[in-house]
């Protein structure tokens, strides 16, 4: 399988997620992220941003990489044609695979800053 869907929850979360395996009746998906959308009040733009599931940082280190979850089909909402934009697969994987920055040992003495280019993921008009 180890395909990246995207499904509506029970509560009506999107989650985008690597798919596992897949039964009849389950849907096991590794690393899934649900999708947040928030309206920017002061000029109407949404902004779309990939939450964890849970936070890795809440997941023993020994089994951090390997935590699957099971969806009940019947709890779930997928759809049979939907082909996701290679735009948020990118961001998929950038954030939510890509294993997270360890903290510096040592404060740093560099002063300069990197910060990261924010995906546009829709077109301005």
């Amino acid at each position: 399988m180890d395909k990246i869907i995207a499904f509506v929850d029970s509560v009506g979360r999107t989650i985008i997620g690597r798919v596992s395996s897949e039964t009849k009746a389950r849907l096991t998906v590794t690393n899934p992220a649900v999708v947040n959308m928030s309206v920017q009040q002061d000029n109407g733009q949404i902004s779309v941003q990939l939450l964890p599931f849970i936070f890795t940082e809440f997941v023993h280190e020994s089994v951090r990489n390997e935590v699957t979850w099971n969806f009940n089909k019947s709890n779930i909402t997928i759809s049979d044609n939907l082909k996701l934009d290679d735009r948020i697969l990118q961001q998929y994987v950038q954030i939510i695979e890509s294993p997270a920055p360890q903290a510096p040992a040592a404060a740093s003495t560099d002063n300069s800053s990197e910060t990261a280019e924010a995906v546009q993921l829709f077109d301005d008009e």
